[in-house]
């Protein structure tokens, strides 16, 4: 099957209703919201390799720990910035890798990940060591993302990895940097549901706004 490049984008795979809610990590302002929807259901149902279907497997359990890892995080130190804002997107994350296993009627693994979560976070006693422990997430995130991207070219798949690694890479490594950095961590605004277009404000240091969350279904970022 020949391999087909596809161009990030930077919308999400949306949950809820009404108005959304937009998060900047801590940057400059985006003025232009995304003009293009692409969902899953728009792009063909392709043969599934076994390599695909592994992928797709190995990304879902990452996104598991991220989750995860950030929800014990949060549950430790009680609600602090970036933790109460990416842990939504990670949600986000997972949403976009089970409708691709909903489109190709694989079953949805569970959450494996709670005997990792406990041993990476026996470590975290401050939110300094909470902070290194998220930039170490993203990281490994970013280089499984770089990997796996080769071992795939259905267009839907290719799609979601792209923007899941873009995700980490714009803007949940930054966040965590910013803060270690003296930072202030996120800004909060709001943003326009339905098709996931939002403005982030603007928040302190570096960084990329994110999109907003209310309802529809594109592909996540």
């Amino acid at each position: 099957m020949k391999r087909i490049l596809v161009a990030v984008l930077a919308v999400a795979v949306l949950v809820g209703s009404g108005a959304g809610v937009a998060s900047a990590y801590g940057g400059a302002r985006r003025t232009t919201p995304a003009t293009t929807c692409t969902t899953i259901a728009n792009l063909p149902v392709e043969a599934l390799s076994q390599a695909e279907k592994d992928a797709l497997v190995t990304t879902l359990q990452e996104e598991y720990l991220a989750r995860d890892i950030y929800t014990a995080v949060i549950a430790k130190l009680g609600s602090i910035r970036p933790f109460t804002s990416i842990v939504k997107s990670e949600e986000q994350h997972v949403a976009a890798l089970t409708a691709l296993f909903t489109k190709y009627q694989l079953a949805v693994p569970a959450d494996t990940q709670a005997a990792r979560t406990s041993t990476l976070m026996a470590g975290v006693a401050t939110v300094e060591d909470a902070l290194k422990l998220g930039v170490t997430v993203e990281k490994e995130d970013i280089a499984l993302y770089d990997g796996l991207i080769k071992t795939v070219d259905n267009q839907d798949i290719l799609q979601v990895f792209a923007n899941l690694k873009a995700a980490s890479v714009d803007r949940h490594q930054p966040a965590f940097e910013n803060v270690l950095a003296g930072g202030t961590g996120i800004g909060q605004g709001t943003g326009r549901g339905g098709r996931g277009v939002g403005q982030g404000s603007r928040g302190n240091g570096a960084g990329q706004g994110m999109r907003g969350i209310g309802t529809g279904s594109c592909i996540a970022g």
